[in-house]
């Protein structure tokens, strides 16, 4: 694990308390304006999606560079973020698969990631749809899908560890995601800070 990857790690869990908090305040309490709430928690919902893909992303190349010569690695360097997870590993590891929950976690955290990236405009004129757009929906339902999209990294490299023991060496979590493993993170919890390898 690279240092870059530990402040990923770090960046994640400090923004993923500040959303619990926020959830917490504003939406469990039911203070505010109901639209208000909406747009803090996406606010800070918006940061997950980045961070939460950027590692899981980060996490794949990690593995595979350390797995495949160079030759091999820039063939499947461009692939994307669900196909390295979902069939490049197949490629050196025959047994390994990825979980129904998993691949649907990691399916609809993409989808998200790219309707915030590559966001189009919903325009009208003069009452005639003229784009569609595909803005993301905003919507107080998604704080279960948002703590298990944060929870991705560890469960699909739990996964990974599965069909691959070197996993725990190469893509060590142990210290740096505890508290990812034990429960979600509720207000007030604090994360331990891991150890940085370079």
């Amino acid at each position: 694990m690279t240092s870059y990857h530990t402040l990923l790690i770090r960046a994640l869990a400090r923004r993923t308390a500040e959303y619990q908090q926020e959830y917490e305040r504003r939406v469990k309490a039911k203070r505010g304006n109901p639209t208000k709430r909406i747009v803090a928690l996406e606010e800070k919902r918006i940061v997950l999606v980045l961070l939460s893909h950027a590692l899981v992303e980060a996490l794949a190349n990690l593995y595979l560079s350390r797995r495949l010569d160079p030759k091999r690695f820039a063939r499947v360097d461009h692939k994307g973020v669900i196909t390295k997870w979902n069939s490049v590993f197949n490629s050196f590891l025959p047994s390994y698969r990825l979980p129904p929950d998993l691949a649907a976690d990691l399916e609809s955290l993409n989808q998200r990631r790219i309707g915030i990236a590559h966001m189009k405009p919903r325009l009208t004129e003069n009452g005639k749809l003229v784009h569609s757009g595909n803005p993301p929906m905003l919507s107080l339902a998604e704080h279960e899908r948002t703590i298990r999209w944060t929870n991705l990294p560890l469960k699909l490299v739990e996964n990974l560890g599965l069909f691959d023991k070197d996993v725990g060496g190469d893509l060590s979590f142990s210290t740096q995601f505890d508290f990812m493993l034990a429960k979600p993170i509720a207000k007030g919890t604090k994360s331990r800070e891991g150890r940085e390898s370079h």
